[in-house]
């Protein structure tokens, strides 16, 4: 049982602090306005080295980096290998030279005519001349100076004043090779009887043209023994054509066969043989 004066002893100071605290109310508002902090200091990296740095005045931005574009300083343009088209209303000389494969280079200005040489890839010549439709162009033979020939304006590429190549005349076609081939140059028969022996003739031109020729047969002595009339053979292009006049008898003998061109030049060519008894 608790001590009578030690509870007298106690209640009394318990019984002031009520009073004081009931005559003095405690206020349970918060602050309307927060406090105010004021910063210090803080950090920022310099040189990836921690220094300290006064932020009462910020510091102004020290740089900004933008990208410069860079500009070609030059450009290329692709030069075309083979030569191209170039204005007529210059004063340089024509020149020719082929599309792109090797050109045949024709005695005429069409592909009737007889090819004479090559105009090869890479090689540019001057045109010496063309013909009335100016859709061939005439210059040196490649291969043969001496002489001239045509290409063909839809497989070359021409440069320079074409307005200033002159229009030629077109070179006339003409024979170029004559050919007597015997059946036997040596025909084993009967003296005085038929001894028949057969012969073809050949003619080549270089071009479209008319050739008129005839036949002859000479004794061994420089007589002539017999001929024929003039025939004609047309050749519509550059090519070969033969004629066989038929079989010819004669005697024991020597012979001489000719073939003789008489337009549009004259060429001819000739063979022997001999009748033999055997």
């Amino acid at each position: 049982m608790l001590n009578q004066s030690f509870l007298r002893k106690i209640s009394l100071p318990i019984t002031m602090l009520i009073v004081l605290l009931v005559g003095c109310p405690i206020s349970t508002s918060l602050p309307t306005q927060p406090p105010t902090v004021v910063a210090t200091s803080t950090f920022t990296l310099v040189q990836g080295v921690p220094t300290e740095t006064d932020t009462s005045t910020p510091l102004p931005p020290t740089a900004t980096m933008s990208p410069t574009p860079v500009t070609p300083t030059a450009t290329f343009t692709e030069t075309p290998l083979t030569p191209t088209l170039t204005s007529t209303s210059g004063t340089s000389p024509a020149m020719v030279t082929p599309l792109s494969a090797a050109v045949n280079c024709r005695y005429g200005p069409a592909a009737t005519y007889l090819v004479l040489g090559y105009l090869m890839p890479g090689h540019i010549v001057p045109i010496l001349g063309t013909n009335t439709p100016r859709n061939w162009w005439q210059i040196q033979n490649p291969d043969n100076p001496a002489e001239k020939c045509w290409v063909g304006n839809p497989v070359v590429v021409t440069s320079g004043d074409i307005a200033a190549v002159p229009v030629v005349s077109i070179p006339l076609a003409y024979v170029i090779k004559v050919k007597v081939v015997l059946s036997a140059t040596t025909v084993h028969g009967t003296c005085g009887g038929p001894n028949a022996n057969m012969f073809t003739g050949y003619i080549s031109t270089n071009g479209p043209s008319t050739v008129t020729f005839h036949w002859e047969i000479w004794n061994t002595g420089g007589s002539l023994r017999n001929a024929t009339s003039d025939q004609n053979l047309v050749f519509a292009s550059a090519t070969t054509l033969s004629d066989y006049p038929g079989a010819y008898s004669t005697d024991c003998g020597n012979y001489t066969v000719k073939m003789i061109v008489t337009s549009p030049n004259n060429i001819e060519d000739d063979e022997k043989y001999s009748v033999v008894s055997p």
